[in-house]
């Protein structure tokens, strides 16, 4: 009997050792058991974030699993031993009290269990409150020295642009007074120099008109050729009052009087009757003198006519010719020109005899209007040989143009001039 006791306890000591527990970390359980063929079993809880009910319903099946498996193991052992009935009996109420003793163990343990483990849940959550705390700290002590050195570090880069800039300010405000400093010396010495030419140009003119007015000059033609230079005088033909006209005192021994000249096309010569009567543009520049001026000049005496011609290659021609007369209004300014030589060939003999044609008086013997047609003012025929009052095209061949057949065909010229002397 003593025996069958002592195989109990040992039985008991054995059952209770296999449920034991161990921790593998703050939120993993081990627990040991054996299966009803003695294998070892190793359960294994992750015991934070665990719900309360699946703990539960774990424990309470571990209970009835163990109970069964302890009565299993008595039975095994009482059915192979030959005891009385007094014994089994004694036995069996053992076995009543050894499962509630395992019961309530287990229920110990995992009662234990949730508490140690709540514990080190709220452990590892005011742990990990304080740790947020400190990160949050150090978070905002950090940004808060970044935010100190970020905005000492842009006072300085401010103050040193702003020192830049107001160094460039002053820089550019000595270069630009520098520049206005001299620009305005500049203008005002062109200013001086130009004041002092029309002044000098004014005496000039003055003194030129004065000498005009009592020499009575009717034409560039009685200007001392030996004393008297290029430029603008003022002449009194013969019973008509004084003009200013330009005299070429260099070409072709002097004496000549200009009364067209064509340079650069900033003037437009496709105008009017009245216009080409009256006159239009500066003599010293591009102008056309006027037919009335015209007739007044030639019908002083005899006159002789030179045409100079240069195109856009710098290629130059003149045409002369001996004979050269403007009729008045009522013949509508015919021409009569002769007696050709020079270098261009005799394009004006075509328009000998013809009256002045505008695009808005048409005398010329074609059908149609010749001035509208060529964009220009002549002597035309039906229609030109030459168009020297045409459109300023450039350098191109065009019959709208400044052209002069017999030397260029249809290209169209860059300077032309037309002058008279009296012979």
């Amino acid at each position: 009997m003593k025996t069958i006791f002592i195989f109990i306890g040992f039985i008991y000591s054995v059952l209770l050792a296999g449920v034991t527990s161990t921790s593998t970390s703050d939120d993993m359980v081990e627990t040991s058991v054996v299966d009803n063929q003695n294998a070892p079993l190793l359960a294994m809880f992750k015991m934070t974030k665990v719900n309360k009910r699946i703990m539960e319903y774990i424990s309470d099946a571990l209970e009835i699993k163990m109970s069964n498996l302890v009565k299993m193991k008595l039975e095994e052992v009482l059915l192979s031993l030959d005891i009385d009935e007094d014994v089994k009996q004694y036995i069996e109420n053992m076995k009543g009290n050894l499962t509630g003793h395992i019961k309530r163990e287990i229920k110990d343990y995992f009662d234990d269990m949730k508490h140690n483990s709540s514990d080190a849940i709220s452990k590892a959550s005011r742990t990990e409150e304080e740790n947020i705390k400190k990160e949050s700290k150090d978070y905002f002590d950090d940004m808060k020295q970044k935010s100190a050195d970020a905005f000492s570090e842009a006072s300085r880069i401010a103050k040193e642009n702003i020192k830049k800039e107001v160094k460039d300010y002053f820089n550019d405000m000595n270069q630009k007074s520098t520049d206005a400093i001299y620009e305005a010396r500049r203008t005002a010495e062109e200013n001086i120099k130009k004041e002092i030419k029309d002044y000098f140009y004014d005496m000039k003119q003055n003194f030129t008109d004065a000498i005009s007015e009592v020499h009575s000059h009717r034409d560039c033609s009685d200007l001392d050729r030996e004393h008297f230079r290029s430029g603008e005088y003022r002449i009194f033909p013969w019973g008509r009052a004084g003009f200013n006209v330009y005299c070429d005192m260099d070409t072709d021994g002097g004496g000549w009087t200009i009364f067209q000249r064509r340079q650069d096309g900033k003037v437009d010569f496709y105008r009017g009757w009245k216009e080409y009567v009256k006159g239009f543009g500066d003599v010293r520049k591009e102008f056309w003198l006027g037919n009335d001026k015209l007739h007044d000049l030639t019908s002083q005496g005899s006159y002789e006519l030179r045409v100079d011609l240069e195109d856009f290659n710098g290629d130059k021609a003149y045409a002369k010719y001996s004979t050269f007369n403007i009729g008045d209004q009522s013949t509508n300014y015919i021409l009569t020109v002769n007696g050709y030589s020079g270098t261009a060939g005799n394009a004006l003999v075509y328009h000998n005899k013809q009256a002045f044609s505008t695009k808005d008086k048409d005398n010329d013997s074609d059908r149609r209007n010749c001035a509208e047609n060529y964009k220009g003012a002549w002597w035309y025929n039906g229609c030109h040989t030459s168009n020297l009052n045409g459109l300023y095209v450039g350098n191109k061949q065009d019959n709208k143009g400044m052209r002069w057949n017999h030397w260029k065909g249809s290209q169209s010229m860059k300077t032309t001039s037309m002058m008279i002397r009296r012979i």
